[in-house]
């Protein structure tokens, strides 16, 4: 949702051009800015690309006798496309609205009355307007917070998060054990954290234990706890892990890094709730929720005798894959803006959350073997380097670690390929699913270098330099609004020549 001193509003209306400007005098003042179409097809269209926080759809268009259906089938069509997305249906009369069946418009939020703007008849009708645009927002702000607000690290468009986001909405009320499987840095922790903060443990304790950062002869007493003189140095009685989690939620952190043994009894404890203090004789019975993760793989683990199977199969009654962000480049450009907003409030910064090109090319180009967290300690990493207002290149080119193929830099590709020391099928082996970036890059550098030797940039040169054809290059130009550049370096070439 926007601000709310900036609600956006689609007004759809056929004669939509004579009520915009006294809809925009009234309604922008009290924080809702006016955008019109007069075609409901058009808006259907413009609702695909465009956000808006509400709608409001005229009911008649035109005068032939099923003039309704247009705004029907609008209504149809947009509700199709966001099922949460208000839309307050418009009537000329309040006499029109009162006879019209609200059965007639499933999922209209409200239906209102042009009438009611005029004021001389009503001078409060365009405080009701704005009054009811925000009461639909607020409603479906209660009844369907966002993703990234429910499942608090969910930022981006990638399917595949969309997918984890919509498991973890799903299984986090109903109280089963999950395994969430990824690498390192892909938001495992952040995952288990939103599952235990929308289940009906929430208002419980949360804790959470890293396998593998604490000695395997200290991992019993962690998670059990022990008694006192149980063992050498254990002075006073302790209270592990499962204990403090009693009603809530244990979070158990490369659970792939287990002792085989201590294995055995954390499924003894899963089967029955109950264990012993190390060192103890009382059996304490406790109800918890568990949630397990690894980055390892569990299967060849089994394999190898180094993971109980019986235990993965306990531990993984629902898993969760977490995509690595290579695999989420789409995301990129969505977590760096957050990021950036992110970091210039722990960094008392104020850098612009706008993503260069070459940072762009850079990020996406990258391979970020460390995933997000990789990712969110480059752009603090950056941000500490940068004086400016926005972020350059190279100002992340120091804090990104060293990938074992140095060919995932961008900046060292294009030259490379440039250079003929690499292919585009090459590029396209290593999987890099980004290609327009790196096209779009290359052809901007080459052009440059061109202009520098004094040869021509025509389209058919361009090709025969990068191999690929003409038509490709034609639409790399157009669908990257590369013509103005082209033609301004045109003209450098030109003086060039000239002197």
């Amino acid at each position: 949702m926007n601000n709310a001193s900036n609600k956006k509003v689609l007004f759809v209306d056929d004669e939509a051009a004579n009520w915009m400007p006294v809809l925009q005098e009234h309604l922008e003042p009290l924080g809702i800015k006016i955008y019109s179409e007069e075609s409901a097809e058009n808006a259907v269209s413009r609702i695909k690309k465009d956000t808006f926080d509400v709608i409001l759809l005229d009911v008649w268009f035109g005068q032939e006798p099923n003039r309704a259906n247009k705004g029907k089938d609008a209504l149809k069509a947009i509700k199709r496309q966001n099922p949460n997305l208000p839309v307050i249906m418009l009537t000329a009369t309040l006499t029109d609205s009162r006879e019209l069946n609200p059965a007639d418009f499933p999922g209209a939020a409200y239906i209102f009355a042009k009438q009611q703007l005029d004021l001389r008849k009503y001078p409060a009708g365009y405080c009701e307007l704005a009054k009811q645009i925000r009461f639909e927002i607020e409603e479906v702000s209660n009844r369907l917070i966002p993703l990234d607000q429910r499942v608090g690290f969910f930022v981006g468009r990638n399917e595949a998060m969309k997918s984890v986001a919509k498991s973890i909405l799903r299984i986090a009320e109903v109280d089963t054990t999950i395994l969430l499987l990824g690498a390192s840095g892909t938001g495992k922790s952040l995952s288990a954290r939103a599952t235990h903060s929308l289940s009906s443990r929430k208002d419980k304790a949360f804790v959470e234990i890293n396998c593998a950062a604490i000695p395997q002869e200290l991992m019993e007493s962690e998670l059990f706890g022990h008694e006192k003189g149980a063992f050498t140095g254990a002075t006073a009685k302790k209270i592990g892990k499962f204990e403090l989690a009693n009603k809530g939620t244990i979070f158990l952190d490369e659970i792939g890094d287990m002792d085989l043994a201590l294995q055995g009894k954390l499924l003894l404890v899963l089967d029955g709730r109950t264990f012993t203090r190390v060192g103890g004789t009382v059996n304490i019975k406790v109800d918890v929720r568990v949630i397990a993760a690894t980055n390892q793989d569990l299967q060849a683990a089994i394999a190898k005798k180094l993971f109980r199977e019986d235990l993965y199969y306990r531990l993984a009654i629902f898993h969760i894959l977490m995509p690595s962000l290579r695999d989420r480049t789409e995301d990129i450009r969505d977590l760096y803006t957050y990021m950036v907003a992110k970091k210039n409030n722990a960094l008392g910064k104020a850098i612009l959350p706008d993503l260069r090109e070459d940072v762009s090319v850079l990020l996406h180009g990258y391979e970020w073997p460390g995933n997000v967290r990789e990712f969110e300690n480059a752009i603090e990493f950056a941000m500490l380097q940068c004086n400016a207002g926005v972020l350059t290149a190279d100002a992340f080119k120091l804090g990104l670690s060293r990938s074992s193929d140095d060919s995932w830099h961008v900046a060292e590709l294009v030259d490379r390929i440039l250079e003929n020391k690499l292919s585009w099928d090459e590029i396209h082996a290593k999987g890099i699913n980004r290609k327009s970036e790196f096209m779009k890059a290359i052809l901007k550098r080459l052009m440059e270098k061109k202009v520098e030797s004094g040869e021509g940039i025509t389209e058919r040169l361009l090709a025969v330099s990068l191999g690929t054809t003409r038509e490709v290059i034609a639409q790399i130009i157009n669908k990257n609004n590369l013509a103005v550049f082209r033609k301004d370096l045109k003209a450098k070439l030109s003086i060039t020549q000239k002197s």
